[in-house]
């Protein structure tokens, strides 16, 4: 935040002194100033830890800026994304604004005070992000430096959208609120290359199927395939992947992939348009970088080639409008 420097102003605070006899005004004036009994300071509310999602009530003052959500299961790289591509915005010639939307949470949520607070120094940190808490929602905005709003993003932990232990959960508080909102939504599903579990992965498509029945007609969907250095022989280049046959590794119009009649739940039945783009939804391939032991059990982070978020971000835009 910028500091303004301001003039230092001398003045007499009457409403520090307690009572009439603590007050002492210069001679010169002590017959034009009447007493003033003190008033009782205005005080912050005092923070305080939640104990359940649900009993967080969340606010979305910005009605009219896309919220682009990030959706995956547990430990698919969530946080690690928003790092990226956060830090990747900051480097763009014109520059981009990416901060918390500190009025998304109730003022007094402990929790969500220390996500803010800490939310630059995990753009600047060498460290891998920890796993994200159940409690750990929070919604970031994007804007340009002249302070034009591009969208807000919503990141969350991955029990939160899809608990493999507990595939048929509902869904938490907070996400109810989004869909009920006006905003355009912009859902980034995340895909896992290396997920073994035959049977959860065909529950996270069952999910997806949920998600997309509660979607509004002006939402967009973006599938991001991401980890794509586990399947390395998808990369020709440095940044460069191909994105075809990436995409059927996931799902194929033939039935195959890891994800079995994914893309179908995003069909485009109208007959010419169908013709030239199969569906409705976009897919991008996507790695945040590389991951090397630091002392301990701490990861240390290593960005990959920008062309990985520059595509995503170009995605995202395409998505919002702008």
């Amino acid at each position: 935040m910028a500091n303004f420097d301001d003039e230092e102003l001398e003045e007499l605070n009457y409403n520090d002194f307690k009572s009439q006899e603590d007050y002492q005004p210069s001679p010169d004036v002590a017959e034009e100033l009447p007493y003033e009994p003190p008033q009782e300071e205005e005080r912050s509310p005092k923070a305080k830890t939640y104990k359940h999602t649900n009993d967080v009530q969340v606010t979305v003052s910005d009605k009219s800026t896309p919220i682009v959500v990030l959706f995956g299961p547990p430990a698919c790289g969530k946080t690690m994304t928003l790092i990226r591509l956060s830090r990747y915005l900051k480097t763009i010639q014109g520059g981009y604004k990416v901060e918390p939307v500190r009025s998304f949470r109730p003022s007094d949520d402990a929790d969500y005070l220390q996500m803010c607070e800490e939310f630059p120094r995990m753009l600047n940190s060498t460290d891998a992000a920890d796993s994200t808490s159940r409690m750990s929602f929070m919604l970031v905005g994007v804007s340009r430096n002249v302070g034009q709003p591009i969208c807000q993003i919503l990141e969350a932990p991955g029990e939160l959208y899809f608990d493999p232990d507990k595939p048929s959960e509902q869904d938490p508080l907070y996400l109810t609120k989004i869909h009920t909102m006006p905003n355009k939504k912009v859902w980034v599903i995340f895909l896992e290359p290396d997920w073994s579990d035959e049977e959860k992965r065909r529950e996270y498509v069952d999910r997806i199927k949920d998600l997309k029945q509660k979607m509004s007609p002006r939402d967009r969907v973006i599938f991001l395939g991401n980890k794509v250095d586990k399947k390395i022989e998808y990369i020709k280049s440095p940044g460069e992947v191909n994105e075809q046959a990436y995409r059927e590794y996931f799902s194929s119009h033939r039935g195959g992939g890891l994800y079995p009649g994914l893309f179908d739940l995003f069909k485009d039945n109208r007959p010419i348009i169908s013709f030239f783009k199969p569906y409705s939804c976009d897919f991008v391939p996507f790695m945040t970088g590389r991951y090397v032991k630091g002392s301990g059990s701490k990861l240390k982070f290593i960005e990959e080639n920008d062309k990985y978020p520059q595509k995503l971000w170009t995605k995202i835009l395409k998505s919002v409008g702008r």
